[in-house]
């Protein structure tokens, strides 16, 4: 591979977590848009999804689900870990823009 190629180090890792407010069953529901652009497995078991997207790798860790408290009402929490393998800027925040057009949820 050059040395002007984007992924010169091959082995570079990302990780982030987000506090979601969903549920398991409706986060799986919720990946269907982004099999336009990407293969992924999901197991159901571990609560893990790994999305292949070509040389480069993302893997979703589920959290437990818990509830966010406010007064009398309550919301669905689960904190997700998304580990990126070998993706650049670029390729990450075009990774979050599809990722995050999945997800949009419209009120009203």
């Amino acid at each position: 591979m050059s040395s002007d190629s984007p992924h010169k180090n091959q082995n570079c890792f990302h990780t982030e977590v987000r506090d979601m407010s969903i549920t398991h069953a409706n986060f799986i529901r919720s990946m269907k848009p982004l099999k336009k652009y990407y293969d992924y497995i999901i197991d159901e078991k571990n609560m893990r999804i790994i999305i292949n997207d070509e040389s480069r790798q993302v893997q979703l860790n589920l959290g437990p689900e818990k509830k966010r408290h406010l007064g009398s009402f309550w919301l669905p929490k689960v904190d997700v870990e998304f580990v990126f393998s070998n993706y650049n800027k670029s390729e990450l925040e075009i990774f979050w823009q599809r990722f995050e057009l999945s997800f949009r949820r419209g009120g009203g």
